[in-house]
């Protein structure tokens, strides 16, 4: 078994510390991904901490059939997209303004993108090295806190 399906069980037997261990391996990739589709840092801060909570709670349903790495980016493209909507939804009410029109590009834009997760796997690892501050969660807004 890995070390990361190691992490994952000890975290499934309920091992804080196992759980901020997989947050840190995989928090530079998810930042990364939803940094690519969302222009607010705020938002990305948030989506990622609402993926590594989604993630705790349904730990147990990961079955191991692709990699943790993929898996989370499964979780945090359907979090990004439920974001892009609700936003789209929100800026729609402001009849007419140039944000309602650019919510909604951006949302098409996103569901019209192929999901290719070993592609988005190796993309936002490349991104997360080359980007390291971007991979790092600002001052007190740290998943683990």
């Amino acid at each position: 078994m890995d070390e990361e399906m190691v992490l994952v069980e000890r975290a499934r037997a309920g091992s804080e510390e196992a759980f901020a261990g997989i947050v840190r391996i995989h928090q530079g990739r998810i930042r990364a991904f939803l940094g690519r589709y969302l222009r607010d840092r705020d938002a990305v801060d948030d989506l990622a901490q609402e993926v590594f909570l989604a993630a705790y709670r349904s730990l147990s349903t990961f079955k191991g059939d692709s990699s943790l790495s993929i898996w989370l980016l499964g979780i945090a493209r359907h979090r990004a997209l439920a974001h892009l909507r609700s936003e789209a939804r929100r800026r729609a009410r402001e009849a007419g303004s140039l944000q309602a029109a650019l919510s909604e590009w951006r949302l098409r834009r996103f569901e019209e993108i192929p999901f290719d997760a070993s592609l988005e796997e190796r993309r936002t690892a490349a991104l997360a090295t080359l980007r390291p501050q971007a991979a790092q969660p600002r001052r007190g807004r740290n998943f683990q806190q």
